[in-house]
């Protein structure tokens, strides 16, 4: 064993090596005591030395060989075996990993295996003496363990080394390829390295796996990202039939693709790939700094797509392991992350425990020399502070850290510092320094945001709106409505205005006075906390902002009503009374003040139970969906009374989960629905809407394709095998790859999914069947000819272009999880759609030619999609404005057939024969129905309040 660790070996890939407590020995050091204990017979020498290399460098490979080498010398093969396997897998193509498992095998009376990995290990030698080592190494074992049937295995080696003639020039060629190309460093000799190398026999496939491996690694490290991870794909898929011999390969090759996706923006995939790093570097059994790596990427992943739950779950797991393998870093990560988690909680205990995990890990941050760790750890410790009561201490530690992350130029962390003082100077009721600080945190996300994609802006944006609802609230604060627009204009729409016009300039207050007619009200809103709003009401001459809080209306609906829901006994109602007491997760909660009582998800509750009593006809639930509509109209609609009597015509601009809700159905004080007094439809914002006003199109397009009576296949012809979250996110990760290479047959994505067949809606074929009659100018499309792939024909062909508006009748549906999956059937042959999957989906919704007035989709859900910061609903809406649609019709649930088709046969006919306008036709139709005009039954919010109008 004298030269086997003399070359380079393979002390790379972790982040965290050598960081346990205190300083770690010499690696080299180490090896050399081995060696020499080793020839003096030392096994205590043999034990210490290379149990040390385990502890202090846990994901080398040196350890394990040593220490199982002195296993077997013990004569403990059981024991070595699993050492062994754990360096086989850290280094499998090499002379040593190779001999040492042959003598092994041989032990265990395995002569086929121990001759093949010897054989493997003649033709990966790089010194001439390496016969005589292994022979070597095989006579010490004899001694120490006694096994004098190890003379046979001399003879083997002897065999062996007949057969398997040394070839050093090409070993060394290859091994030498290792470090320079995984540092990023041309190699050019590897190819017909491993060229000769794969002639030898026997045949070792771990060679050209390897050469896989760091030829994509290599492009990774020169920045060549596709290359990269098209490489490090092929590598995956190559060596899915080795997984347990490579698997801390695998494991790498799952990293550096988790990473690729991450700085894309991509960050559901990446972590379904750092995910899949971790389950891979679990097959070797030991734990190991490299684990430690994934984990930490696996957290800041979680962390970036709000899953707290398993956000902590990740810090916990990186905690034991930190203490497993005794490494500062990660516990100052962890304990760190932990205490994050608990920063904002309600319960005073976990607020503690919170400031306790900060201070430990600041500590250890400050101890370990880890400098932008510390800093991290700093920005959390300085909320500490602020929750303690020491103000001015938060502040000057967060001005220390902003200043210091602007140097070192980290805007990332530098804008969630200037944020975090913004809230700080907020909160202290000093807003204009609230406001220069959010418009920091502002300017600096715009300046990332700058050289992304849209598709990485939108994902960026959803991680930074905060800053801009800060400085909404900041201006508010200050009466200054013409700042106030320009903060909510810019978190909102912004990956429409993205697309649609990569230039286009944000529009001014005054843009968008010029964009009204003098009955329009605007109403552009701002959620600022759970039940909590901004309403920046303008005019044609007049901008004015108000601020509602109704917090005890809120509280008193809860009580109500959501409270119930946790049947909670009569005993605990004088408790319960209290509108600072509650009872969460079975404990007794009494908070601070009766604001931090109505949380996010308590608002959240609200809206969604708002959605299902719309979807209810049971009368005895009429009393309960009326009590919650009220409440709507209090919080969104009574602070602008006074406006809302000079203005019939509202446009809305809504904001997060008000994007779910019709707002024309809630109720007054009058117990009129609003659709009853006003005209009501909705803008993505200001922005967008300026630029889809300024697009022309020619007035002679005739009225209308309408398709619709689609023959599906049977309805539960496709049993879908996605589970869990995983599943989800590898369904995206597969069509984001797609979309990249314009693939966009998602067929095999569906059917993983669910998605097959459906029940044939013959309300779909009445519709469109009575559009055709009222001009014989409209192209109506119906039963097998309503393809995906005639549809696209039209649209290449130009002849889309040709329509003012634009239907598809049919099944809907929205995928809020996998946006690109929301979209609506098609006809399905039994022989296929050629290369259609016969689901029209959003992306390929956006591909469309349009110049179309309006599009309606007369389906189920079709108005809903991803909620995302800094944009709002991003679906189907926004795929037909991209394609060139100034107006869309879609629905917010379930439609019924019936009052549908009344709905859109009045449409079409009041504009196509009548002339209107589709904005005051919807509105009419909307309001004859909630009077009644349509029957009684058709009075019920569920049958003409899904539809919404978004739009010019």
């Amino acid at each position: 064993m004298k030269k086997y660790f003399a070359f380079l070996l393979f002390i790379i890939f972790s982040t965290a090596k050598g960081l346990a407590q205190g300083n770690p020995p010499d690696y080299f050091t180490l090896i050399q005591n081995f060696k020499s204990g080793m020839e003096a017979r030392n096994a205590l020498a043999m034990k210490t030395n290379s149990e040390q290399l385990i502890k202090y460098y846990n994901d080398d490979y040196a350890g394990y060989a040593l220490n199982g080498y002195f296993l077997l010398c013990r004569g403990q093969n059981a024991e070595a075996q699993k050492q062994l396997q754990v360096m086989y897998q850290l280094n499998p193509t090499d002379a040593a990993s190779n001999s040492l498992l042959s003598l092994y095998y041989f032990l265990a009376g395995n002569t086929t295996d121990a001759k093949k990995h010897l054989q493997w290990g003649f033709q990966l030698a790089t010194f001439p003496e390496y016969k005589q080592e292994v022979i070597h190494d095989a006579e010490v074992v004899m001694e120490m363990a006694s096994r004098a049937d190890l003379q046979n295995y001399f003879t083997l080696v002897n065999q062996v080394a007949m057969e398997s003639p040394l070839d050093i020039q090409t070993a060394q060629a290859f091994a030498g390829c290792i470090g320079p190309m995984m540092q990023g460093q041309a190699c050019p000799q590897l190819d017909q390295a491993v060229g000769r190398l794969n002639l030898k026999k026997p045949f070792n496939p771990n060679i050209e796996l390897m050469a896989a491996f760091l030829k994509s690694v290599n492009a990774y490290q020169k920045a060549n990202y596709i290359q990269a991870r098209e490489g490090l794909d092929r590598f995956l898929e190559k060596s899915e039939a080795s997984k347990q011999e490579l698997a801390f390969f695998r494991s790498l090759a799952f990293q550096y693709k988790g990473n690729l996706l991450f700085v894309n923006y991509d960050y559901q995939s990446a972590l379904l790939n750092i995910r899949r790093a971790v389950t891979e570097i679990r097959n070797l059994s030991v734990p190991t700094s490299s684990e430690g790596t994934y984990l930490y990427y696996q957290i800041m992943y979680e962390t970036q797509l709000k899953l707290e739950e398993e956000s902590l779950q990740s810090s916990y797991n990186l905690l034991a392991l930190a203490d497993q393998i005794d490494n500062n870093l990660y516990r100052t990560h962890a304990q760190n992350n932990i205490g994050k988690h608990f920063l904002y909680s309600v319960n005073p205990t976990e607020r503690a425990r919170a400031a306790e995990y900060i201070l430990s890990a600041l500590r250890l941050a400050e101890r370990g020399g880890f400098k932008d760790l510390e800093n991290t750890v700093r920005g959390n410790y300085v909320i500490v502070l602020w929750q303690q009561g020491k103000k001015a201490e938060a502040k000057e530690n967060s001005d220390r850290l902003y200043s210091s992350y602007m140097k070192a130029e980290q805007y990332n962390m530098a804008e969630i510092t200037a944020s975090n003082l913004g809230f700080f100077y907020y909160y202290d009721q000093d807003y204009r320094s609230a406001a220069d600080y959010f418009k920091k945190a502002v300017d600096l996300t715009e300046r990332v945001r700058k050289g992304l994609s849209p598709e990485q802006r939108l994902t960026l944006m959803n991680q930074r709106s905060e800053a801009y609802i800060g400085l909404v609230m900041a201006y508010q604060k200050l009466g200054d409505s013409k700042a106030l627009f320009a903060a909510q204009d810019d978190n909102r729409g912004r990956f429409l205005r993205d697309r649609l016009s990569p230039n286009a300039q944000p529009a001014t207050i005054e843009e968008a006075q010029a964009l009204l007619g003098p009955q329009d009200l605007l109403l552009y809103y701002t959620l600022t906390g759970p039940g909590e709003i901004i309403i920046n009401a303008i005019t044609q001459n007049s901008a004015q902002v108000f601020y509602n809080y109704p917090i005890d209306d809120w509280i008193g609906m809860k009580k109500n009503f959501t409270d119930r829901a946790k049947r909670i006994p009569p005993s605990y109602n004088s408790f319960m009374q209290s509108y600072t007491n509650d009872i969460v997760d079975g404990n007794f909660i009494t908070y601070p003040s009766k604001e931090q009582s109505f949380r996010e998800d308590d608002f959240k509750t609200m809206v969604e139970w708002t959605r299902e009593l719309f979807k209810e006809e049971d009368p005895k639930l009429d009393p309960v969906r009326n009590a919650f509509l009220r409440q709507w109209y209090r919080f969104t609609l009574e602070p602008v009374a006074q406006l809302l009597s000079s203005y019939p015509n509202l446009i809305i601009g809504a904001s997060n989960e008000l994007n779910y809700l019709p707002f024309e159905a809630f109720i007054d004080r009058q117990n009129q629905y609003l659709i009853e007094t006003h005209n009501v439809r909705y803008i993505p914002s200001v922005s967008v809407w300026k630029i889809l006003k300024n697009r022309t199109y020619s007035p002679n397009r005739k009225p209308a394709v309408v398709m619709g009576g689609a023959i599906y296949q049977p309805s539960g012809n496709v049993k879908g095998s996605a589970r869990g979250i995983n599943d989800f996110y590898a369904i995206s990760e597969s069509l984001s790859e797609k979309i990249s290479r314009n693939d966009f047959n998602f067929k095999k994505e569906l059917q993983f999914m669910g998605f097959g067949g459906a029940n044939y809606l013959q309300g779909t074929l009445d519709e469109v069947t009575f559009v055709g009659t009222l001009s014989p100018e409209v192209k109506v499309v119906t039963g097998m000819n309503m393809k995906e792939s005639y549809l696209k024909q039209l649209s290449q062909s130009g002849e889309l272009k040709n329509y003012k508006m634009v239907m598809l009748s049919t099944h809907g549906f929205t995928v809020d999880i996998i946006p690109e999956l929301s979209g609506v059937m098609m006809s399905q042959p039994s022989e296929g759609d050629g290369n259609e999957d016969t689901f029209l989906l959003s992306p390929e919704i956006a591909r469309l030619q349009l110049q179309a007035d309006l599009a309606i989709l007369s389906a189920c859900d079709t108005g809903l999609g991803a909620l995302i910061g800094g944009e709002g609903i991003n679906g189907l809406n926004s795929s037909f404005l991209l394609a060139g649609a100034n107006r869309t019709l879609l629905s917010l649930w379930p439609v019924n057939d019936f009052s549908t088709s009344l709905t859109i046969k009045n449409l079409f006919k009041r504009v196509i024969v009548d002339g209107e306008d589709p904005f005051i036709s919807l509105n009419l139709i909307k309001r004859a129905l909630a009077k009644g005009e349509g029957g009684e039954v058709f009075k019920h919010p569920k049958y003409w309040a899904p539809f919404l109008l978004n739009g010019i």
